[in-house]
């Protein structure tokens, strides 16, 4: 399946991730299961990669297990779209964001690749996702475990940073939407 990623989508639009969460067969190590279940998740920062992996990947897993002379069963969940911030929303509140958290707002040089319901929303109106960073002062970034880590942990800290950034898109708002939305 990884190769759709590598070999059939364009790679310059973004980045496309499919991962296997869990493979789940049989009970005893002498004996070859009847079934085995596999589910995972397709992660990307494009819709048309997106599309792309969903279009492909029904065709390619039949193909391999019919290669195999067994049968595949493919099911498909369309959880959420891609998550994409709008860029004038983006441009008018990042001044709210530097008052709410001083020297510490860092832009994304490309978005990444969130799987949130929030992009329902971002499809009816501008959208702003923003990540508030959680991660106790003092630790190390590049060594800190993250989200869907077991080891993960949160400083209470981005709670009050959260709240003041919230607080201040709502003051900031109404003048830096002028004529923009």
């Amino acid at each position: 399946m990884q190769t759709l990623v590598s070999r059939r989508i364009d790679l310059t639009k973004g980045m496309g991730v499919i991962s296997v969460g869990t493979i789940n067969a049989g009970s005893a190590a002498n004996i070859i299961p009847e079934t085995l279940e596999m589910t995972g998740t397709i992660r990307t920062n494009n819709a048309d990669i997106r599309d792309t992996i969903l279009q492909k990947m029904p065709p390619l897993v039949s193909g391999i297990a019919s290669a195999y002379g067994t049968e595949a069963k493919l099911l498909l969940v369309n959880n959420a779209p891609v998550t994409v911030n709008d860029p004038a929303l983006t441009e008018a509140m990042v001044p709210a964001l530097e008052l709410a958290a001083p020297g510490k707002v860092q832009r994304l040089e490309s978005s990444l690749s969130p799987s949130e319901d929030f992009s329902y929303y971002a499809q009816k109106v501008p959208g702003l996702f923003v990540f508030l960073g959680a991660t106790p002062e003092g630790q190390d970034m590049a060594k800190a475990p993250n989200n869907h880590s077991p080891y993960f942990t949160v400083d209470d800290a981005t709670l009050a940073t959260g709240v003041k950034a919230h607080v201040q898109f709502v003051l900031n708002y109404p003048e830096r939407a002028k004529g923009k939305f």
